[in-house]
């Protein structure tokens, strides 16, 4: 396998090594290969490195689609590492098959939910999300323990842009938190005092680590949905960036909790929904593509792999999300 023309380029610009490159892109492909097989996915799909998603809107992963007679072949980028991340975002095999499955899911997904009306799609993706929480499910099913590292690992690069040292049980912790909300399952934690006790034991400000993650702040995010109308909690992109705000505000001491807790409120703030009633949400959610690959040995590795939690209530809310798969 060698680099494209444009990937060279790519690599001469960055500044980065090109055997580096090649060898993130055959992990990359070799990932592909296994959800592809799995999901029994039969459409045409390429892995491409192109660091401008990176640098034009810190996008880690991005997927683009070009019509041809007959088909659609569809890009799934790239974008690390790059002269400014010099590490690979998604190192392990199994967040790359997360993420993978993730970008798949949509497609499904958006066949299921919007019958490819791309005009409905793309208003609910750039004001809601809905559509990012459904995929992230899908996904979840598959393949559980990469979803929960691939936060992990958004929370690393966040810790890394911003030069904020928060530890490894509070990264993980962090990165947890943020799964169950881009998952939309319930989170019991008091969210605010988990960041606040972040803050104190390391003596940091943490601002700068919550404005350097590169996503919206799931961890304020609503609950799993399939109307926007009928939804539980905040899944408005804008209330969420709000929600962070307010959050550092009072981390700042600029608000108290009541004075935070009354303005989350006013937003819709809520993380905890009746157990029936998110299992059948998420049996209308469900596609058989994704179900039949779910394997039994992957719910097992992701149990294990949170037993080093030192949350019990964030513990306590994966394995139920777990469970519930």
């Amino acid at each position: 396998m060698m680099l494209s023309i444009s990937e060279r380029a790519a690599v001469a610009v960055e500044g980065v090594d090109e055997n580096l490159i090649l060898g993130v892109k055959r992990d990359w492909e070799k990932s592909l290969g296994q959800v592809l097989e799995d999901l029994d996915f039969k459409k045409e799909i390429y892995i491409e490195y192109n660091p401008l998603i990176w640098h034009f809107s810190k996008y880690p992963i991005g997927i683009r689609a070009y019509s041809s007679i007959g088909n659609i072949i569809t890009i799934i980028e790239f974008s690390t590492p790059n002269r400014r991340i010099p590490f690979d975002i998604f190192s392990s095999f199994e967040s790359k098959r997360a993420v993978i499955a993730h970008e798949i899911a949509h497609i499904l997904d958006d066949q299921r939910s919007y019958s490819m009306n791309y005009k409905k799609m793309a208003y609910e993706a750039q004001n809601y999300i809905s559509r990012e929480q459904r995929a992230e499910l899908l996904a979840f099913f598959y393949e559980p323990l990469g979803i929960i590292k691939s936060n992990h690992s958004l929370i690393k690069v966040a810790s890394y842009i911003s030069s904020t040292d928060i530890g490894g049980h509070y990264m993980l912790g962090y990165g947890v938190l943020e799964a169950l909300g881009r998952l939309g399952m319930n989170r019991t934690i008091k969210i605010p005092l988990f960041f606040e006790k972040m803050g104190e034991d390391h003596g940091v400000d943490i601002s700068g680590l919550l404005r350097s993650h590169i996503t919206y702040p799931y961890s304020f995010a609503g609950l799993l949905s399939l109307s926007i109308k009928n939804s539980i909690g905040i899944l408005k992109i804008s209330d969420l960036i709000l929600c962070r705000e307010k959050l550092i505000s009072y981390l700042k001491g600029e608000l108290n909790f009541q004075e935070l807790d009354n303005e989350l409120k006013k937003m819709g703030y809520h993380t905890k929904m009746d157990e029936e009633k998110l299992i059948e949400i998420m049996e209308q959610i469900l596609i058989p593509e994704i179900l039949d690959a779910s394997s039994s040995n992957h719910m097992k590795k992701a149990k294990k792999y949170i037993t080093k939690l030192r949350f019990p209530k964030l513990k306590n809310d994966m394995q139920n999300a777990i469970r519930l798969c």
